[in-house]
């Protein structure tokens, strides 16, 4: 009840939630959007779950890998958990912790990709940089209320972003790439080479790695910055596309998005 007002004057979305963990297997777990955590506290661990969901719960599996890949595999309780449509998301980014199995799991059962630090109390011992700030995730929703965000999460519409890396979905990634990425014409040649600026309006460094031919091997695109790359210049149409992969988007585990640079001479 303290921290309602306070959550309000600071225009914090402060959401109700508890954590249900149990060894591992089957692990650590949260729900958010319940009502009251004294029912949840059960000595049975589905009882438990069943009781946060009836609330209206929304339910994670928080890092499955954190006790080894033996113990963190995907085992008969979880699939009680994903046929009851009880497991909404898994954490696959704990910290600097990538569970490229987790990415797996929620691609193919439709689950949100969530980033968390695992940091229970306020912590200032992460400055907030580029590519040094606490494991978090993006929710893609369509408005800021909780009634969006819990749309976003159910749908898993959702990113894992820490490390300088982004980890989830081609449909909500590329989007965000594109969004934030303007290639220029070029502006100077010479016999052998074009320059050309491309900007990058995200807060987050995207490392390019080249796929075809006629570009460097390797770009990167400083967050909030407007980076000079050198092309091989080329004869013929005004405009050529290079293909590169971005090593730090992940739409799949342990796979880079791949993405088309067209240079216009």
């Amino acid at each position: 009840k303290v921290s309602v007002p306070t959550a309000q004057q600071k225009n914090v979305m402060l959401i109700k939630g508890t954590e249900i963990t149990r060894d591992t297997p089957p692990g650590h777990f949260n729900a958010i959007f319940i009502k009251d955590a004294d029912p949840i506290d059960t000595p049975d661990f589905l009882d438990a779950v069943g009781e946060a969901i009836e609330q209206g719960g929304f339910l994670f599996w928080n890092h499955p890998g954190w006790k080894g890949p033996i113990k963190g595999q995907w085992q008969e309780v979880h699939d009680t958990l994903h046929e009851r449509g009880w497991l909404g998301g898994i954490e696959v980014l704990n910290a600097s912790r990538y569970y490229p199995e987790a990415h797996k799991w929620c691609m193919d059962k439709g689950l949100a990709i969530l980033g968390n630090s695992d940091i229970h109390p306020p912590s200032l011992y992460k400055q907030i940089e580029t590519g040094d700030h606490r494991t978090l995730t993006l929710v893609f929703a369509e408005e800021d209320t909780q009634d969006g965000l819990r749309d976003a999460l159910r749908n898993a519409r959702t990113a894992a972003w820490g490390n300088n890396r982004l980890i989830g979905r081609e449909e909500q990634l590329r989007p965000l790439f594109e969004a934030a990425v303007t290639v220029h014409r070029a502006h100077f040649r010479d016999p052998k080479n074009l320059w050309v600026d491309i900007d990058n309006e995200s807060q987050m460094d995207f490392e390019l790695e080249l796929v075809g031919e006629g570009g460097p091997k390797t770009i990167t695109l400083v967050a909030g910055s407007r980076t000079q790359v050198r092309f091989e210049r080329f004869v013929g149409s005004k405009k050529k596309d290079i293909e590169y992969q971005v090593k730090n988007i992940l739409i799949g585990p342990d796979t880079s998005l791949p993405v088309t640079l067209s240079i216009q001479r």
